[in-house]
């Protein structure tokens, strides 16, 4: 029967999520755990699939991976196998052709880092407003040879509170789509550039493209499915809450506080 599993952590320790050769990466170590339960044994043979390949320093709450497995995953027993900074936090029953990456209905990563000081968070929130909707995003992406950078944003919104947030929600994202969403509003936000190079950037007729924020403050928040439901299991979950508690930077701060429901 085919499973999804979703999967929470923290990206500060890992090469990103895919596993790769001679580093340690999130998926790498989630298959040997699967490995170690006696729920994998081939990768081909269960259609293990994923739904999105966070990079280095990444993190997430609402990582979703699907495989055809023997028997009902047992969540505890998988996450004995698992380190602190990696957790199942859930499990469902999914439809057969059931792929976590094609199906995916909308993904939400929040971004969050201090406020710089002088923010215009209004001209901010002006230029998030800009970015909804279907553009060509060449300019806020790492491009990929033979893949189109027109992409659609169903919700870009910045807040702040004792920091900046971040908010984006969107079928899918272009390769450090976010990031550089992201660093684009900081420089509306701190003068470096106004509104119309934005609009323009968004048009295609600037000469630069955005770098990337920094990786530490962004998070996969959720994931939305029309036909999936996955059962958080509470010990789980309060397992990862605990590792979160125990850190002290931002980024665990808030992914601790959207966890447990706080926002």
């Amino acid at each position: 029967m085919r499973y999804a599993l979703m999967v929470a952590y923290d990206g500060e320790g890992y090469y990103g999520f895919v596993r790769q050769p001679g580093v340690p990466t999130v998926e790498g170590i989630l298959l040997k755990a699967l490995r170690d339960c006696g729920l994998l044994s081939s990768l081909r043979e269960s259609r293990y699939q994923v739904a999105a390949r966070t990079d280095r320093g990444v993190s997430a709450l609402a990582q979703v991976v699907a495989l055809d497995l023997p028997e009902i995953p047992d969540i505890r027993r998988i996450n004995l196998e698992l380190p602190a900074d990696v957790a199942v936090l859930g499990a469902g029953a999914a439809d057969r052709d059931f792929n976590p990456r094609r199906d995916v209905v909308a993904k939400h990563y929040r971004y969050v880092c201090p406020e710089p000081e002088g923010f215009n968070l209004e001209l901010a929130r002006e230029a998030a407003g800009l970015m909804v909707g279907e553009h060509d995003f060449r300019f806020f992406c790492a491009r990929e040879p033979g893949r189109t950078t027109i992409a659609k944003v169903l919700m870009a919104k910045v807040d702040s509170n004792d920091h900046l947030t971040f908010d984006f929600v969107a079928p899918a994202f272009l390769r450090q789509q976010v990031r550089r969403m992201v660093e684009a509003l900081l420089e509306v936000g701190t003068g470096r550039i106004d509104l119309e190079f934005v609009r323009r950037a968004l048009e295609g007729n600037v000469a630069r493209s955005f770098r990337p924020a920094p990786p530490d403050g962004l998070f996969l928040a959720n994931i939305s499915y029309r036909r999936l439901h996955i059962q958080r299991d509470e010990e789980a979950v309060e397992r990862f809450l605990t590792y979160l508690r125990g850190k002290r930077d931002l980024r665990s701060r808030v992914m601790a506080e959207v966890l447990s429901g706080v926002t």
